[in-house]
């Protein structure tokens, strides 16, 4: 008789597992998908105000934070580039000065 108990138990989880992936978990994760895309766009964006403001380095950093959250983004690694780019001829015009 005690196995009766354990196996309903056991079908009680496994029928909560499966009903994870149904609608409401999806939702959950598009929603999560969506925050992170967000998240990416606001550095991405914090990035290029970063750089039309000649602030290279921190460009840097709002692009890298970038391609952390959406390792797809190229226009955050082209703008990584560029800025480094940048960075070096603003260096190299302090030491001539």
């Amino acid at each position: 008789m005690i196995r009766k108990p354990i196996f309903i138990a056991c079908l009680g989880v496994l029928l909560a597992a499966g009903c994870a992936s149904g609608p409401k978990a999806k939702k959950a994760e598009a929603h999560k998908q969506k925050k992170i895309e967000l998240q990416a766009l606001k550095h991405y964006r914090l990035g290029i105000d970063d750089y039309v403001n000649t602030r290279y380095a921190e460009a840097i950093l709002e692009w890298k934070k970038t391609l952390e959250l959406d390792p797809k983004n190229a226009n955050a690694a082209l703008y990584i580039e560029r800025a480094q780019k940048a960075q070096r001829s603003s260096q190299a015009l302090k030491k001539t000065d």
